[in-house]
């Protein structure tokens, strides 16, 4: 699969694939898409394997290049170009109920004006009430701990 935006490239395994349509996210820009499934292609007929002589020299491995889109974790790589098809056994996918999840990320929601405003008067109320609460019992505040007497005499409070 391809993303619409950027063109990042994707393998889905067949558990995945069996749940499109369903909408999904890319991993490299965050674009979401609708994405349908694949349409079922006929099975490639066998390719006969080569007779090779007991003697020959085994060619040299070239390394598998697969590029894969930046940022993406967990996805392999496709073949590289050249590398034959490797014949895979159809397996019909399972059913699967509408509402089965198709795992997805939170994305954090900022709260609304009014909320944060609401807060806000809030913090404030609490803080008006603990100030009042210090002067009213400043007394008995200074009485239980003698320190808090140089903070009421700097602020004109001491009795």
């Amino acid at each position: 699969m391809t993303c619409p935006d950027c063109a990042a490239r994707y393998e889905i395994p067949p558990d995945l694939a069996a749940r499109l349509p369903a909408r999904l996210r890319c991993a490299r820009c965050g674009a979401e898409w609708h994405q349908d499934a694949p349409a079922i292609q006929p099975p490639e007929p066998a390719v006969p394997a080569e007779t090779v002589p007991e003697n020959a020299p085994e060619p040299a491995a070239e390394p598998a290049v697969g590029l894969m889109p930046a940022g993406v974790v967990g996805i392999p790589p496709s073949p590289a170009i050249g590398t034959p098809p490797v014949a895979v056994a159809a397996v019909p996918p399972e059913p699967i109920s509408p509402a089965s999840p198709v795992s997805a990320r939170r994305i954090a929601v900022a709260p609304a004006p009014e909320t944060v405003r609401l807060l806000w008067l809030a913090s404030i109320g609490v803080l008006v009430v603990l100030i009042a609460l210090a002067i009213g019992f400043r007394g008995a505040i200074i009485h239980a701990w003698p320190p808090s007497l140089r903070l009421y005499r700097a602020l004109g409070l001491a009795r």
